[in-house]
């Protein structure tokens, strides 16, 4: 392999583990390991199931050219690990954005530690105790569930179809929800405000870099 060749396959390598760590960061780490910090003792088990999983699907997407309603079709859990991972990693890479991280026998190894992962958090999630969720404010139960999300969806539909609609504006509708989502944790116990507010600053400040990384990006591109 020449280097020509080694350069793409390595920044194909970079995304595909970067997706796998942002996966569980999405799913568990940024949410269920504020509340319970045990959580981080199945980091390992983690990043078989979700981090393997969501590369999969991810893959699968891909090769068969679908879209965003394909992840949702394949993913469970799909907004914190699955869309905003690969948001994300599209942005990170936006090089690589389009196109499949693995080949054939990256795909089988993924699928194998996936199903591995799955087994494994089997056997061990039983142990692990699961977190006391804050309560819902009464304001919002009182609304029907049809109706819950209606404004947000519409909102960011029509953000969407805006012509000024770009690279910055889904990285900081993703970084909204991630930090929100985190923050939903915090109150569930002392530990977890703390907790929390770590996490919360850490996202933001990445968010921020990462904005910079998008904004460089787009001005290389338009040169």
């Amino acid at each position: 392999m020449n280097s020509n060749s080694a350069a793409p396959d390595r920044g194909r390598l970079r995304a595909a583990w970067t997706l796998v760590l942002l996966a569980v960061c999405g799913a568990e780490l940024s949410f269920t390991a504020v509340a319970v910090p045990v959580t981080w003792v199945l980091l390992p088990l983690l990043l078989v199931m979700y981090g393997a999983g969501v590369l999969l699907i991810r893959e699968a997407v891909v090769r068969v050219g679908g879209g965003w309603p394909s992840l949702v079709l394949l993913g469970v859990h799909v907004v914190f690990s699955v869309l905003l991972p690969i948001m994300l990693i599209g942005l990170i890479f936006p090089d690589h954005r389009a196109g499949p991280f693995l080949r054939r026998g990256g795909l089988i190894a993924f699928g194998i530690l996936a199903v591995l992962g799955v087994v494994g958090l089997r056997f061990t999630i039983a142990a692990t105790p699961r977190p006391r969720l804050p309560r819902t404010n009464t304001m919002d139960r009182s609304i029907p569930d049809r109706h819950r999300g209606t404004h947000r969806d519409r909102t960011t539909v029509r953000w969407s179809g805006s012509v000024e609609w770009g690279p910055e504006h889904q990285l900081w509708m993703a970084g909204g929800i991630l930090v929100s989502h985190t923050a939903f944790m915090a109150p569930a116990a002392p530990v977890s405000v703390v907790a929390g507010a770590i996490t919360i600053v850490l996202e933001i400040v990445l968010l921020m870099l990462l904005a910079r990384r998008v904004r460089r990006h787009a001005q290389q591109a338009a040169v």
